[in-house]
């Protein structure tokens, strides 16, 4: 199971309401607020592309598939990843913006 910002802002108002939407059962439903933050998110996101304009984006694309996308370019030699995907065991994770500097990957802000 993916979580993500809109799941954890559905958790924060009613866990019961977040199991039903991971699940599938129920639509996510986002007050203005919570929009608010979206949207926020979003020009945050934009500006990332700005800042890391030579970097490879992997994507919206599913958990599973966008891990395979970083794995081929991390084997490809991208020097910069935006929205890289890991996943280890049950858990998975995104990474806002991953940079190989001085022979190392930095998830760089």
């Amino acid at each position: 199971m993916l979580i993500n910002k809109s799941l954890l802002q559905s958790h924060k108002q009613c866990a019961r309401r977040a199991w039903l939407e991971a699940s599938g059962s129920v639509l996510p439903q986002r007050s203005a607020s919570a929009q608010a933050m979206l949207d926020e998110g979003e020009v945050v996101h934009r500006a990332g592309r700005r800042k890391f304009a030579g970097a490879q984006r992997i994507g919206t694309m599913t958990l599973v598939d966008a891990a395979k996308a970083t794995a081929d370019a991390l084997g490809g030699g991208a020097q910069a990843l935006l929205e890289a995907a890991f996943i280890g065991g049950q858990l998975g994770v995104r990474a806002d913006a991953l940079v190989h500097q001085g022979g190392e990957w930095v998830v760089s802000v």
